[in-house]
């Protein structure tokens, strides 16, 4: 059950872990990688692909220094059912991020990222603007720069970062004429007031940019429940499917996604899987 997303989400992280410089052919991705949801979905995936497992724990060990937002990891992390343990991927590339590098048998093959590459924007603008929620604020302001009604701080505040932090750097912003403020009624919204200068100041723009974590997070839990029904009965797997899918619901809304709708046993797992495939662009 659930094969092609399977295979769908294996090409996926091959692509992003290449940019990244884990050792790989798979072409470049369209899309901007996110790091920190990388590291925390990779887990789900593993047993499908364990030499992409072994080669993006070789990268956390060896490279994770410096490229890691810790604070923004552990918070990622919690979306994802993982094991949580020492041997997790995410723990690793928290450590290593932190100086302990893990007594770990890797390949050794990871390269440190070339951050001209156009899907690392993400690092491009941690290693202009430093490794905090400035950086991370900034390219999600580029990435809903068409939004021209602006996002309430709610919005804007990332995993690893608090409102009172994103509302202090966005004052900053405000007053360097980089952001601008739209008061509408009881509530403040954001937006880009110079994006073309960051477009160009952060270039090479990927061709596409999304919010990771959510998608990330649906695709991991549907194949989880793919693993773990996948002795039981077809009825069995699309009451899972739907369970999951009803528990999902409020994640797939914050990406303006309703989840899909079907009638039937066959029709529920085919429309789940297809729908999830649409939430992951290479």
């Amino acid at each position: 059950m659930l094969t092609r997303l399977r295979d769908h989400a294996v090409e996926l992280a091959w692509r992003h872990w290449t940019a990244l410089g884990v050792r790989g052919v798979a072409p470049a991705p369209t899309v901007a990688t996110d790091l920190e949801a990388l590291i925390a979905f990779t887990p789900a995936i593993a047993a499908a692909d364990p030499r992409l497992a072994d080669e993006a724990r070789d990268w956390c060990v060896r490279i994770a220094r410096g490229q890691v937002a810790v604070a923004r990891l552990k918070q990622v992390a919690r979306r994802f059912r993982s094991r949580e343990d020492d041997a997790d991927l995410p723990a690793i590339a928290i450590a290593a991020a932190l100086g302990k590098r893990p007594a770990l048998e890797t390949s050794g093959k990871s390269t440190a990222p070339v951050l001209t590459t156009p899907a690392l924007l993400q690092l491009r603008a941690r290693h202009v603007f430093g490794g905090g929620t400035r950086a991370d604020l900034l390219v999600t302001l580029l990435r809903r720069r068409d939004d021209r009604g602006g996002a309430r701080v709610a919005e804007l505040t990332g995993d690893g970062a608090t409102k009172r932090n994103t509302q202090l750097v966005l004052d900053e912003l405000t007053a360097a004429g980089l952001v601008e403020r739209v008061d509408t009624g009881n509530a403040a919204r954001y937006r880009l007031a110079r994006a073309k200068p960051l477009a160009e100041l952060l270039a090479p723009i990927p061709a596409t940019l999304v919010s990771w974590p959510e998608r990330l997070t649906i695709a991991a839990r549907l194949l989880g429940v793919a693993d773990q029904t996948a002795s039981r009965s077809a009825t069995t797997r699309a009451v899972e499917l739907t369970r999951a899918m009803t528990e999902l619901r409020p994640t797939a809304a914050t990406i303006f996604e309703r989840g899909p709708s079907a009638i039937g046993i066959d029709a529920t797992v085919d429309a789940t899987e297809r729908w999830a495939l649409s939430l992951l662009p290479l």
